[in-house]
């Protein structure tokens, strides 16, 4: 992992700061990072046809977050993990394999 240098002030350049964050990342951060971000905006999305992909993404982020919860000895984040396992896991049932007219729609708010 690379230090971050400090200019000749003796402070640490935001530059500096964000290079040594952005090098220090290992792949299963990376990973973990890029699947829960697509999975939380697409499942925010207020197309239905994008919307459905959100819990398979977030799905994909899953074995990232309990490898490195296992590897760093974060019980607290492993167990939410798993919990969050379940809950990506009934979007996916709920997305893909239940009809359409079986999901509760919200109501629409109208304009004003």
């Amino acid at each position: 992992m690379l230090a971050a240098v400090a200019d000749w002030t003796g402070w640490y350049t935001p530059y500096a700061i964000l290079e040594t964050w952005w090098l220090s990342m290992t792949w299963d951060q990376w990973f973990l990072t890029i699947f829960s971000l697509l999975g939380a905006w697409l499942i925010t999305d207020t197309r239905p046809a994008v919307r459905r992909w959100g819990p398979v993404f977030g799905l994909c982020s899953q074995p990232f977050w309990l490898y490195t919860a296992s590897i760093n000895g974060q019980p607290g984040v492993l167990i939410m993990a798993g919990v969050y396992t379940v809950v990506w896991m009934r979007g996916v049932v709920n997305f893909w394999f239940r009809a359409p007219a079986e999901l509760p729609q919200l109501p629409r708010v109208p304009r004003q």
